[in-house]
């Protein structure tokens, strides 16, 4: 009776509908995770398929696969760990309840946040200050400096891209301190940041 049962099922597969996916949403996204929901008009087990843009590119194909757990569900979600920074993801989301009748999303990109900068104060005059700093890829330069007695906040900002850094600060009044934080834009729009110096 159950082999019978198993190849009615089968036999029925072909007909049965997958599941239907709402987008996935990717949100909390830091330099290393991301935090992924989706849904499912039915009760269906979830996985999640990502891969780095080059990887994606050369192969057209996702390398990891993510389960989204082993109950069925309607709401479906995935911690992604172990990202690398500054990088762009290709994820799609995956539901089934035969794994033989699979419903996926239409493929979805997100970027994660790149690592924090490291600026140093190369020079002090007595009328300003120059800060440098480095990024793993080309970047404007934004160095943003606040007063710390009156609260008073200026910026002086280079559109250009570049990987190294160096924004010298003038006109300012002498014996006066400042904390400092610099910032830039990549050329897709990814921001690098640093701590207040």
């Amino acid at each position: 009776l159950q082999g019978k049962l198993e190849q009615l099922i089968e036999s029925a597969l072909p007909s049965l509908a997958p599941p239907f996916l709402t987008a996935p949403v990717v949100s909390g996204v830091t330099e290393n995770t991301a935090h992924v929901v989706w849904n499912t008009n039915i009760r269906s087990y979830g996985s999640l398929n990502y891969a780095t843009n080059a990887e994606f590119l050369a192969t057209n194909e996702y390398t990891v696969d993510v389960s989204a757990g082993t109950a069925q569900e309607t709401s479906h979600t995935v911690d992604l760990t172990g990202l690398l920074p500054n990088t762009t993801y290709h994820i799609q989301a995956r539901s089934y309840v035969f794994p033989q009748v699979v419903g996926a999303t239409p493929d979805t990109t997100f970027t994660t946040r790149a690592a924090a900068i490291n600026a140093s104060i190369v020079e002090r005059a007595n009328d300003g200050f120059t800060v440098a700093w480095q990024t793993d890829v080309p970047a404007t330069s934004i160095v943003e400096y606040r007063n710390t007695v009156t609260g008073a906040v200026n910026r002086v900002s280079d559109a250009e891209r570049v990987t190294f850094h160096s924004v010298k600060v003038e006109n300012l009044p002498s014996g006066t301190s400042y904390s400092v934080s610099v910032s830039g834009e990549t050329a897709g729009g990814n921001v690098l940041s640093s701590v207040d110096t």
